[in-house]
C-alpha cells in the first residue's frame, strides 16, 4: 500500500490552528522523556521536547478533523487514536532517524502548527527515496509506523508539531490492503453519485436495480472481506 503514502494535505482549518497554538503554549512540556524512556541514549538522538495536552477540547480538535478527513478514514480503517503528542524543537534541535514502534500503532501522523521557523522538515524514506516535507501549518502527513524517518534540526526559530498514532481495526496487512482498496473504491462512487445529485443509498427498483450498481456491489465487496476478517480471528481490533 506504498503508493497510498505518506498522505499529505491540508487537514486543520486555521480558526483550529490558532486554537492548537493557544493550547500548545500553555501546556508544560518536557525535554525528550515522553516516548522512548528517559535514558542518556534517548537524550542524544531525541533533542526535543514532549508533552500533552492538558484540556481535552484540544485533542477533539484533532479527532474531529481526523474524523471529516476521508482520506485518512479509507486509507487507515482507524480503530483508534491515541491522543496527540506535542513536539516542540527549538533551535538546533532535532529527532534522529528512527521507525515508531508498532506498539504505538499501525500509522503516525506528524501535524505541524507554526511556520516562524526555518529547518526541522520531516524527513521520510519513501520506497528507497529520501523526500523532505517542510509542512505549512495545519498540514500534515501520516505514514505507516514502520517508515523510516526524522526531524531535521532546526536552524532557526521554534518548531510546534503534534504527532498521532492511529491503529487500523485491520490487522492484517493484506486484507488491510484489500479493504483499503474496496474503501477507495466506494469513496470514488459515492462522490460521482454525490455530483449528480443522487443518494448513493436510495434504489426505487429493489434489489435488482442494486445489483446492478457498482457502489452496491462494491459495498458488498467490503462486506465479504469484513466477514471474512471476523471468520479469521486475526483481523478486528477490539479496545
Amino acid at each position: 500500500m506504498i503508493e497510498y503514502f505518506p498522505y499529505h494535505r491540508k487537514l486543520l482549518k486555521k480558526k483550529e490552528v490558532k486554537e492548537l497554538l493557544n493550547y500548545f503554549d500553555q501546556t508544560l512540556l518536557h525535554l525528550g522523556t515522553m516516548s522512548g524512556g528517559d535514558t542518556e541514549t534517548t537524550r542524544e538522538i531525541k533533542q526535543v521536547y514532549n508533552g500533552y495536552f492538558e484540556d481535552q477540547r484540544a485533542n477533539q480538535i484533532v479527532y474531529d478533523a481526523l474524523d471529516r478527513d476521508s482520506g485518512f478514514g479509507w486509507r487507515t480503517i482507524a480503530q483508534t487514536t491515541e491522543r496527540p503528542m506535542l513536539s516542540k524543537s527549538k533551535l538546533g534541535q532535532f529527532y534522529h532517524p528512527h521507525q515508531d514502534s508498532p506498539v504505538l500503532g499501525d500509522y503516525s501522523t506528524s501535524l505541524v502548527l507554526n511556520d516562524d521557523f526555518e529547518g526541522g522538515e520531516l524527513q521520510l524514506r519513501v520506497a528507497g527515496e529520501v523526500k523532505n516535507y517542510r509542512l505549512k501549518p495545519g498540514e500534515a502527513v501520516t505514514y505507516p509506523t514502520g517508515m523510516d524517518h526524522c526531524v531535521r534540526p532546526v536552524t532557526k526559530g521554534e518548531r510546534r508539531a503534534l504527532v498521532i498514532w492511529t491503529k487500523s481495526s485491520v490487522t492484517d496487512p493484506l486484507l488491510r490492503e484489500i479493504a483499503c482498496l474496496s474503501n477507495k473504491v466506494y469513496h470514488i462512487l459515492a462522490k460521482e453519485k454525490d455530483k449528480k445529485k443522487e443518494n448513493p443509498y436510495l434504489f426505487k427498483d429493489g434489489i435488482e436495480q442494486a445489483s446492478n450498481d457498482p457502489l452496491f456491489l462494491v459495498d458488498k465487496i467490503f462486506t465479504l472481506v469484513g466477514r471474512l476478517m471476523v471468520a479469521s480471528g486475526i483481523v478486528i481490533k477490539n479496545d
